[in-house]
């Protein structure tokens, strides 16, 4: 389910996700004897996502289950935002193979500090009624995603970078390039990830592009956006082990869009942010 919000509202919605979660931060930061585990995988990086940790080593196959919300623009660019309700899962085995809402992610390769994936996705596209502000610009197709990624241990930060490029119609690519620091605290796993991400051609017009046909259609200046780094994003997330089997996870990302994508007479506002949050149960 998804709801609309005004932007003079929402905004507030990662100060709020902070005050969520500020009373399991500092019970966390008192807890110990608890045998409960945290991975230290990488955040929103193309390795491993964290959003729930190691089982304890009771088996390598490991199921997670769980419901969120998630608050963020209407489209890449939007100044309004939506709220939108998050079933999740999650099939594991070990750190080698995940497999969950964002797709098929296979470990290749790790020696030492480095480590080599792959990852296969869906690009979901961009649909024009969306938004208000997207009429006339018609739909930008979805399609499925092949990637590959590297990433680099240096303790408790991670460098990484990967590279995604959508099949279909939309033809694009996507790449981006960031480092994560981890750092868990009693029964909860901090994360700090700061990116840039990149995008081809064919990516920044399909999203950021404006053709004559459009331009007629929508009322909006014809623009063309060419390849080049389209924004930087900083993102804080907490995952907290509240017992065995019970975990909360919140996130809140803060990004801003630069270059062509910055420039672009469909984009609403160039700072992007969202936050959610999440509550699974792991077995």
């Amino acid at each position: 389910m998804t709801t609309h919000t005004s932007s003079d509202r929402v905004p507030l919605a990662p100060l709020a996700l902070v005050a969520l979660l500020t009373p399991f931060l500092l019970s966390a930061s008192r807890a110990h004897g608890q045998d409960a585990e945290l991975s230290y995988g990488t955040f929103d990086a193309p390795v491993q996502d964290p959003v729930i940790g190691s089982g304890g080593g009771r088996s390598n196959w490991e199921f997670v289950l769980g419901i969120g919300a998630r608050v963020a623009p209407e489209f890449e660019g939007a100044e309004d935002f939506e709220t939108t309700a998050l079933p999740f899962f999650s099939i594991s085995y070990g750190d080698r193979v995940t497999f969950d809402l964002g797709g098929l992610n296979v470990d290749l390769l790790t020696t030492g500090p480095l480590s080599l994936s792959t990852q296969i996705g869906y690009d979901p596209g961009r649909e024009e009624d969306d938004s208000d502000y997207l009429a006339g610009l018609g739909d930008v197709d979805g399609g499925a995603t092949l990637g590959l990624g590297i990433g680099y241990a240096l303790g408790p930060l991670d460098l990484y970078m990967n590279f995604d490029r959508t099949l279909g119609d939309s033809d694009g690519m996507v790449g981006r390039l960031g480092a994560q620091y981890t750092r868990k605290v009693g029964n909860v796993l901090l994360a700090a990830n700061l990116s840039a991400n990149w995008a081809d051609e064919d990516h920044m017009q399909n999203y950021f592009g404006v053709t004559a046909a459009q331009s007629a259609a929508s009322g909006l200046a014809q623009y063309e956006a060419e390849s080049g780094f389209k924004r930087v994003d900083l993102g804080l997330s907490a995952t907290y082990v509240i017992r065995e089997n019970w975990i909360l996870r919140g996130e809140i990302e803060v990004g801003s869009l630069i270059g062509d994508a910055a420039d672009s007479p469909i984009v609403r506002e160039e700072m992007q942010s969202s936050a959610s949050v999440l509550l699974g149960y792991r077995f």
